[in-house]
């Protein structure tokens, strides 16, 4: 089921403009079915490709950061394909921060119960927040 809202769109559009304004670089949006948000390109050569997430809670409010094992799979896979770093970006309340993947993990069963969907919970990868390197 599909979650994703104009207002969503409009959130991540916000924070891959901060990304573009702090790394000097431009992002070109990929298309809905795509297993990754954008790509980041500078001079004209593309950088890497990434996924934005926007999380309503502060960075420390959790040891971990959660996203679902077959998001995580695909992004990694993705990147090897393409010969490109994949990154995820993570926008908490009061900081921006990401991580290059692969990177070290746990797995888990978890998701959101929030809306009821049984298709939300699955297995999980668990990412240090430590790990995040924070945008400025």
């Amino acid at each position: 089921m599909m979650y994703e809202t104009a207002a969503d769109l409009e959130r991540e559009g916000g924070i891959v403009q901060v990304i573009c304004e702090a790394y000097k670089t431009a992002a070109f949006k990929m298309p809905k079915n795509s297993r990754t948000d954008y790509i980041l390109t500078k001079n004209g050569a593309v950088k890497c490709l990434i996924e934005i997430k926007s999380r309503k809670c502060g960075f420390g409010d959790y040891t971990d950061y959660m996203i679902s094992k077959g998001k995580y799979d695909a992004l990694v896979a993705h990147g090897e394909r393409l010969h490109l770093p994949s990154v995820i970006f993570v926008q908490w309340t009061d900081r921006l921060g990401f991580i290059v993947v692969p990177c070290d993990h746990t797995e888990g069963f978890g998701g959101r119960r929030d809306r009821n969907d049984k298709s939300d919970l699955e297995t999980v990868v668990y990412i240090p927040i430590d790990n995040f390197t924070w945008v400025n």
